[in-house]
């Protein structure tokens, strides 16, 4: 065989395994929204592209409907991954309200009317936080360059952060949607609890309110991570994954620094052509300089 013909039965090759693992993962998904799920009218739906803040959102959440309680041993006891079936994890053993956390993309999602919360993050961040996880939890080896290079031939999961984000924020079907912006959760965490606490029609006193800021700082969370990363525990022997490192640093614009928009234009043209609608969906203040 020569070597161009070689060349093409590899791209074959990748291309269906690249068909075969979207196939598996709609059939996932159809088997966890049609069969395995019963909606119930007060469930929550916390919806985000992977490493876009989620595990912080979805404490946040539990403690607004808890009053800033934290009586649990895993965040996934009592919130758990909607899109995976995990065999000893049954929705109907989870007390209402359900926050139910899931990466599914817009058209994935259940019929039943549901509140949703969305959260969306910096790209570059995103995949920085992204090409950390794949080498934490599926043992990737390569550079953050060969990362990027394999997202771009959208060989992670959930696929594009464009396509997934902007399916979200357009909100075609007038969903139930309240976004969150991971900058503005970080920049003005008061006003986007307050946000949070009026779409879930919880109250919120002041003291309970300083109580989930504390519980919801990095360097709590990071503190008590075993609450977090329980399921890198699980998959320890399989995936080769190393405890601790499900919480890295949360920062704004470490993903701006290591990436070269030069030398990655599909990633500078996504973010150039989600910004309006980013900016429309939760307009992001500055800090003055």
């Amino acid at each position: 065989m020569g070597p161009k013909l070689l060349h093409q039965s590899i791209r074959l090759i990748s291309r269906m395994e690249k068909m075969l693992r979207i196939q598996r993962e709609k059939l996932i998904f159809k088997k966890r929204v049609q069969v395995d799920y019963r909606p119930k009218s007060d469930d929550i739906f916390l919806v985000s592209y992977p490493k876009s803040g989620t595990t912080w959102v979805q404490h946040i959440l539990y403690q607004l409907l808890h009053e800033g309680a934290i009586d649990y041993k895993h965040i996934s006891e009592v919130s758990p991954f909607f899109d995976v079936p995990y065999p000893q994890q049954h929705f109907e053993e989870v007390p209402s309200p359900r926050i139910l956390k899931s990466h599914l993309p817009y058209g994935s999602m259940p019929k039943a009317d549901l509140k949703i919360i969305y959260v969306f993050r910096n790209v570059e961040d995103v995949l920085l936080s992204y090409y950390h996880h794949y080498q934490s939890l599926h043992g990737f080896k390569g550079s953050l360059e060969q990362f990027l290079s394999l997202y771009e031939r959208q060989g992670v999961y959930s696929g594009y952060w464009g396509l997934h984000v902007h399916d979200w924020l357009k909100n075609k079907k007038g969903k139930r949607v309240h976004f969150v912006r991971y900058e503005a959760l970080v920049q003005d965490f008061d006003n986007e609890l307050i946000r949070l606490a009026h779409f879930l029609e919880v109250g919120l006193r002041p003291d309970i309110a300083d109580k989930i800021k504390e519980q919801s700082s990095f360097d709590f969370m990071k503190l008590h991570e075993e609450k977090f990363d329980y399921q890198y525990e699980l998959q320890k022997k399989r995936a080769r994954a190393v405890p601790g490192h499900h919480i890295r640093k949360g920062k704004i614009g470490e993903g701006q620094e290591q990436l070269s928009s030069a030398e990655h234009p599909h990633v500078q043209k996504e973010r150039q052509a989600l910004r309006e609608l980013m900016d429309r969906a939760c307009p992001l203040q500055l800090p003055e300089r």
